[in-house]
């Protein structure tokens, strides 16, 4: 019987320490989910950024009074494109976290 009691709280130690790591873990995914929102924000003004160059360089009539066409519509396109991929991503990410954790939960069971 003292054995049975002693192998219980060898097994309560256990969980405990899982249940410390899980926390960990879920604090690191907030942290994660924080760095991917920055980086698609970080990705999405480099793609106008990078657009910039282009117009400009298509575009020098503009500065002799000429009236080039500005066409904005191009880079709405591609961060919507972009931002349409990234969705995909987070969708998958946070279907793949979400198996993760009940994975983590029923090992700990």
């Amino acid at each position: 019987m003292r054995q049975y009691i002693v192998e219980l709280e060898v097994e309560n130690a256990i969980i405990s320490e899982l249940r410390k790591r899980v926390a960990e873990l879920e604090i690191e995914n907030a942290k994660i989910s924080e760095f991917r929102k920055k980086v698609v924000e970080v990705e999405a003004r480099l793609v106008i950024l990078e657009q910039r160059p282009l117009q400009n360089n298509n575009t020098p009539n503009d500065l002799k009074g000429n009236n080039a066409p500005n066409d904005n519509t191009s880079n709405f396109n591609l961060v919507t494109d972009y931002h349409k991929k990234l969705l995909k991503d987070k969708e998958m990410n946070d279907f793949l976290n979400k198996i993760h954790k009940k994975r983590i939960g029923n090992d700990i069971r």
